[in-house]
């Protein structure tokens, strides 16, 4: 016998869904499922969202039944999004999206400021002492208490995949190139340096010793953090078999003391204080990228307008 899922499991695929049972979905099922996805599982949604393992399970079931279709599969293999589940997440993210715009629209008519803002954030950019996020949420909050704000740390591609799929309403990144449908604040400039850990040749060898020729024997550290900037040039990066997409996974490689690398000064100034790692003639091989709030061209908010302010108060008093 076929279930209720299992017989409709095609409806939304072919566009038969009863547009009537759509319009009663709840929108607390659909809030659950969002974040079931978004954290890659029920057990990281549950502890995100506060519920039991066995209270999103039957909430996820519960909307599964509702929409007549199958959404996720979850078993030993872990979770995935069955071809239904992928459209309703999307449909999920127009959803919120546009109650999102609807808020601040009704909101906008009241002296008070309240709604919500997704922030996203690169990795590893809390020892920076430039960005004054800290700083930007506290005055935002102070101005409007009752904002809702919700942080995240990713990647630079899952921090613009969020910010086109409008899971983010900005996101706080390097900027390696401009696109024409982002707006693109900048906030300051992050120095990079190329870095030898202390078991590495020419840790204690110095810079006025160290040749062009000795840095490119050596084995450089291929990653698009760098290939960006006109060290590729320099030092042609692209052509060197070891790689790393992240500062962190560069910095341990850095570490194995076999390995240079580009890194951001604020982030390796820890290691350099330990005399762990050291900058290699740091006045010719240095660059700088750009740090900015991005925001969709679309979008724009009392929210966000208030949050760009304190990021740029807090981001020129640090320069």
């Amino acid at each position: 016998m076929e279930s209720k899922v299992s017989s409709g499991g095609n409806q939304l695929k072919n566009g038969n869904l009863n547009r009537s049972l759509l319009s009663n979905v709840d929108l607390k099922l659909l809030r659950v499922f969002k974040c079931v996805v978004e954290t890659g599982g029920f057990t990281s949604a549950s502890n995100q969202l506060g519920l039991g393992l066995a209270s999103i399970s039957k909430q996820i079931s519960d909307l599964e039944v509702r929409l007549g279709v199958s959404l996720c599969s979850r078993g030993r293999e872990g979770f995935s999004l069955t071809e239904q589940g992928e459209i309703v997440y999307d449909a999920c993210l127009e959803l919120f999206s546009a109650i999102g715009d609807f808020q601040e629209k009704l909101y906008s008519t009241r002296t008070e400021i309240i709604g919500d803002i997704d922030i996203g954030i690169i990795d590893n950019v809390i020892s920076d002492p430039k960005l004054k996020i800290s700083k930007a949420i506290r005055y935002m909050c102070h101005q409007a208490p009752k904002v809702n704000v919700t942080l995240h740390t990713a990647s630079l591609n899952e921090l613009e995949k969020g910010l086109f799929d409008n899971r983010f309403h900005c996101i706080i990144a390097p900027a390696y190139e401009y696109k024409d449908d982002l707006n693109y604040n900048l906030l300051y400039k992050e120095e990079s340096l190329l870095y030898c850990g202390a078991k590495h040749a020419l840790f204690n060898t110095e810079d006025q010793k160290i040749t062009f020729k000795d840095i490119n024997d050596e084995n450089l550290i291929n990653h698009t953090y760098a290939l960006r900037h006109k060290a590729k040039k320099d030092l042609g990066l692209d052509s060197c078999p070891t790689k790393a997409t992240q500062v962190e996974a560069v910095a341990l490689l850095i570490m194995t003391g076999l390995f240079l690398g580009f890194l951001p000064k604020h982030y390796a100034y820890g290691k350099e204080t330990l005399g762990e790692f050291r900058a290699i003639k740091p006045e010719q091989f240095k660059f700088d990228t750009d740090i900015c709030m991005i925001t969709k061209n679309d979008k724009s908010s009392k929210i966000l307008k208030l949050f760009a302010e304190g990021l740029k108060e807090n981001s020129v008093a640090s320069n």
